[in-house]
């Protein structure tokens, strides 16, 4: 359709709904008469709700990720609690009985449902900002690059009391890894073990944060 003709099927400020549903399909066709068409004939432009002022940036972005992933976190907090019956039973009732402060239960709960807004999250999400990582910028900042293949990650891996030497073929999938680390510390004495990891991984995500403000 030519500019003009949808000039003139937009005019008196509303659609002339049979000729979009006879020139698109109906799914299109909804998506258009959905759209408000201004009143004062402004010209159509992007807004992004997000921001005060209309305009996108990194930052709003991640704040809006950021506020999705913890509003879905107290949705999914009962089910999560009482898990326990399915396959992933045994992750949550690890989790839930940690020894360790609720924000980082929290943390382990968003990065195992893939919900950590990490580089490569926010930009699959938003389309904005940059997927690299932000401490070289040689690779997409996923949830497992941060935690695991980063230089940073690895410098603090490698000052830890704790080492999982036999998980590194796990890397590549934190939920995996996390799973196989529990079966690794399967014992009730080794409860220790994981909260010291819960605790490293926290402290991986801190350092990220830091090196990101700078």
């Amino acid at each position: 359709m030519a500019d003009e003709e949808i000039e003139k099927e937009t005019s008196g400020f509303r659609w002339r709904k049979p000729l979009v549903l006879r020139t698109f399909n109906r799914k299109d066709a909804d998506e258009i008469l959905d759209i408000p068409i201004s009143i004062l004939g402004r010209e159509d432009s992007n807004y992004w709700l997000h921001s005060g002022n209309g305009i996108y940036t990194v930052n709003s972005g991640y704040k809006a990720l950021s506020r999705d992933a913890t509003q879905h976190l107290g949705r999914g907090a009962d089910e999560a609690e009482t898990s326990s019956a399915n396959s992933n039973g045994k992750q949550w009732k690890w989790l839930w009985k940690l020894k360790v402060k609720s924000k980082i239960k929290h943390f382990i709960w968003r990065s195992l449902n893939g919900l950590l807004p990490v580089n490569a999250l926010v930009f699959n999400r938003t389309h904005h900002g940059d997927p690299i990582c932000d401490g070289y910028g040689e690779h997409s900042e996923s949830i497992e690059h941060m935690f695991f293949q980063c230089s940073r990650a690895q410098e603090v891996w490698k000052m830890a009391p704790i080492q999982w030497d036999g998980l590194t073929g796990q890397t590549g999938n934190f939920r995996v890894w996390w799973t196989a680390m529990l079966e690794a510390s399967c014992r009730k004495e080794e409860r220790e073990h994981i909260e010291l990891t819960t605790n490293i991984l926290w402290q991986i995500w801190k350092r990220r944060n830091e090196w990101k403000e700078r």
